[in-house]
């Protein structure tokens, strides 16, 4: 999850004993309101923003959710 690029796909889940437990170190109000944005890391300077942007192109994921508000493109 530390590379994650981002921060609604920066979440895990496990099993410990009978319960679900979830890893979300950015938290989960982007995965909820329907927002994606760029992990801390990728917001550091244009470098990162230009590989988080490409991503973001590739993935096309506005097309298949056209609610999701995508930050920083």
């Amino acid at each position: 999850m530390g590379h994650f690029v981002e921060v609604p796909t920066c979440i895990g889940a496990f099993l410990d004993e009978n319960q679900i437990k979830l890893i979300a170190p950015y938290g989960v109000d982007d995965l909820i309101n329907f927002r994606c944005s760029p992990i801390p890391y990728y917001r550091q300077d244009a470098k990162h923003m230009a590989i988080y942007q490409q991503r973001m192109a590739q993935k096309q994921w506005h097309q298949q959710w056209p609610k999701l508000q995508i930050d920083g493109i």
